[in-house]
């Protein structure tokens, strides 16, 4: 993701109003600070809690900070470093200040921000180190100079008084830099030191050594074997697995798993992709370079011939472009190659994609790509030893408990970035890596406001207890997070994981039921807060989709002019912008079902405001608790929530103020709270179990637990 623009866009538009006394180090402090606080820049008024970076000088962040706060007329704004004060005259001048219209209280760690300040403050945030990108941006910005990457990673490892000292505005970069090399005439030239060996050597190129690959290191463990009893002549080739479809979201390691596996079964690896054979040329060109391919792997046999991006080879039948008759032969090419007509004995085809639901059909059938596995991203115990895994002889015996709740959402390649910013910043201090700098390079996380962690959780509730009274689906776990990553754009906060019954011929009413629990949120939002909030859109749009396909597909709405057999999605799409008589039909459909759903929650009101608060307080309920809980009415007076609470709960707020975050908004899905409720697959079941599990022995969280005590 490239950050340099956005630091632009938040720096102000003349780098001279700033003080006279900012050197680089208030600069980069200044634009690092307007970054983590973007939310709130537009705000005239609010009080957030700054963590610094580890390392960072708090002078710099100390006049960064009364800057922002205040601009060049100080006294409208206060600035509270909590290194510089005692603790108890800290939270008293940090209330004073709060009298200000703007306040920003600097900490250097998470945990010496007291709790009085967590539960005060609008936001609170813990800042990333200062990275090339916005170092970059700094001196683009302050001295319209661009200077490149290895520059920028320079200037980062320098000591601040260094920065201040030759780093002055107007000066050549090109004369800074030669500045730092200079040296004394007498002096004798040192012995250039030989090269260390990267930390990533040869450890990523190994299945038995890779966490977090589930089935695909099984199935690749099995074709390690069957390769070697097929050169040595125990099996015919006939028995080998020889083609495999790898789906799954950018980053999750499809690539780095084809050279662990191709080093697992000690065979060459050829590597193509569908945009490299298009870049060749017309049609005759990506031909004879898709062939060319193909023979270099047969040459190479035993081989793995590893094809990148073969979610471009889409459904030829609804190809109505064109360009149909292009992708129709290309496509055409492609399966010749792939039957292997002339013969790929001893060539095991890997295609990798992101959506395997565009695919043509054929490139999947038996004796192609025809086992797919889907690579999702890495659950809390995968991540932690991905972690080990990239730290190598590092932090060996480290307790990494909290890194797995506050890398939720990474990726293999966002945690093996991290190991090397964390790396960075230990050698800037030129000291070892600490389990500190670890969290620090995590992406800044935002604890989530009291308001809407309760309205979280009875939105998943919502879903829970529809699937539950409706029997449609089997309810495994419901989760939610009481923090959020400030650095990833949409992001699961919570959701309820869920698969269907037995497979069986389902009637009208299974899409019905299904149509309802995708609305039980938004149901469950407005029989307990009034109002349903932005996060529905998602939801919405799963239950249009249900209700349009049991319309126009399967003839279960009143209209048999049915589709073609199979749904795809891009028609669904189309058919929602242009057919006004679909949606006016389906619209009865969803309107009941919200209604239905509503009736469910208010029948089971009692016990699921009992679930409400054992959900906010432990962060997850397991499926059983959840029957349990909505089979059990409650004796005698009516359980409910205290009325303060809902009076809390319910109160108008403003939203800058109250959630602590500001994501952008695609098709207004702000906090993307959809569990995906129709999707079966054990690689999403999984790691919900293994989180709720994990916080079995947690218990309840400390955070929540202190707001439900304030309660």
């Amino acid at each position: 993701m490239h950050l340099q623009k956005p630091i632009q866009d938040t720096m102000m538009r003349n780098p001279k109003s700033l003080k006279e006394g900012f050197g680089l180090p208030e600069y980069v402090a200044y634009a690092n600070l307007r970054q983590g606080l973007r939310p709130f820049l537009r705000a005239n008024r609010y009080s957030v809690a700054v963590v610094r970076p580890p390392g960072s000088d708090s002078e710099a962040y100390k006049q960064a900070a009364r800057f922002i706060a205040g601009g060049l007329r100080f006294e409208s704004g206060r600035v509270v470093d909590f290194t510089a004060e005692k603790a108890n005259t800290a939270v008293g001048l940090a209330f004073e200040a709060m009298r200000r219209p703007k306040s920003i209280f600097l900490f250097a760690d998470m945990k010496s921000v007291p709790d009085q300040v967590r539960v005060a403050v609008d936001l609170l945030v813990e800042l990333k180190p200062p990275t090339t990108t916005l170092m970059k941006g700094v001196f683009q910005w302050r001295d319209r100079v661009a200077i490149t990457d290895k520059q920028a990673e320079i200037f980062l490892l320098l000591d601040d008084d260094i920065k201040r000292a030759i780093a002055r505005p107007g000066r050549n970069v090109g004369r800074m830099l030669a500045q730092l090399v200079m040296r004394p005439r007498d002096r004798e030239p040192q012995p250039r030191p030989q090269p260390v060996a990267s930390a990533n050597d040869d450890f990523e190129y190994s299945l038995e050594t890779m966490p977090g690959y589930g089935e695909a290191k099984d199935w690749g463990m099995q074709l390690a074997d069957d390769l070697a009893d097929w050169e040595a002549g125990r099996i015919p080739w006939s028995d080998v697995d020889t083609g495999l479809l790898l789906s799954g979201p950018s980053g999750v390691g499809k690539t780095i798993y084809a050279r662990a596996l191709a080093k697992t079964c000690d065979v060459e690896l050829v590597v193509a992709s569908a945009a490299r054979w298009q870049s060749k040329g017309h049609l005759g060109d990506m031909q004879r370079a898709m062939f060319k391919s193909f023979d270099d792997a047969k040459r190479k046999a035993p081989a793995i011939l590893f094809i990148d991006e073969v979610d471009s080879f889409t459904d030829r039948d609804r190809e109505e472009s064109q360009n149909a008759g292009y992708a129709r032969q290309v496509i055409n090419s492609f399966l010749e190659c792939l039957d292997g007509t002339a013969g790929r004995e001893g060539v095991v085809v890997v295609g990798a994609c992101n959506n395997p639901t565009v695919m043509d059909a054929a490139i999947l059938r038996p004796g192609r790509l025809d086992h797919h596995i889907r690579l999702g991203y890495p659950d809390a115990e995968a991540r932690v030893e991905i972690l080990r895994l990239h730290l190598r002889e590092d932090l060996p015996d480290a307790d990494f408990s909290q890194f797995a709740d506050d890398s939720f959402g990474l990726t293999g390649a966002d945690i093996a970035r991290l190991v090397r910013l964390a790396r960075r910043v230990a050698r800037r201090h030129r000291r070892a890596i600490s389990v500190e700098d670890v969290m620090a390079s995590l992406p800044g996380r935002i604890v989530l406001s009291e308001k809407f962690g309760w309205a979280l959780a009875i939105h998943e509730l919502g879903h829970a207890a529809v699937a539950v009274a409706t029997g449609a689906r089997k309810v495994w776990a419901v989760s939610i997070e009481s923090k959020a990553s400030a650095a990833v754009e949409r992001q699961v906060l919570g959701g309820a994981v869920m698969e269907a019954g037995e497979f069986k011929n389902h009637g009208k009413q299974f899409y019905l039921d299904n149509v309802a629990i995708h609305l039980g949120g938004m149901a469950a939002e407005q029989v307990f807060l009034g109002e349903h909030g932005d996060g529905v859109a998602s939801d919405l749009d799963g239950a249009t989709r249900l209700a349009i396909i049991l319309d126009r597909h399967l003839g279960m709405n009143g209209v048999l002019n049915a589709w073609p057999a199979g749904v795809d999605e891009r028609l669904i799409d189309s058919v929602r912008r242009i057919d006004g008589p679909l949606i006016k039909r389906i619209e009865p459909i969803l309107q009941e079902q919200l209604a239905r759903a509503k009736a469910i929650i208010e029948f089971h009101r009692p016990s699921i405001e009992r679930l409400w608060l054992e959900l906010i307080g432990r962060g997850h309920l397991t499926g059983q608790e959840i029957v349990d809980g909505l089979r059990t009415a409650p004796s005698g007076p009516r359980y409910g929530l205290p009325s303060r609470v809902l009076q809390r709960l319910t109160a108008p707020l403003p939203r800058t103020a109250e959630s602590g975050l500001s994501f952008p908004r695609p098709g207004g899905d702000r906090h993307h709270m959809r569990a995906h409720l129709l999707q079966t697959q054990e690689d999403q079941l999984e790691p919900g179990l293994r989180r709720a599990d994990r916080r079995n022995q947690t218990g309840r969280r400390p955070h929540m637990a202190r707001q439900l005590h304030a309660l």
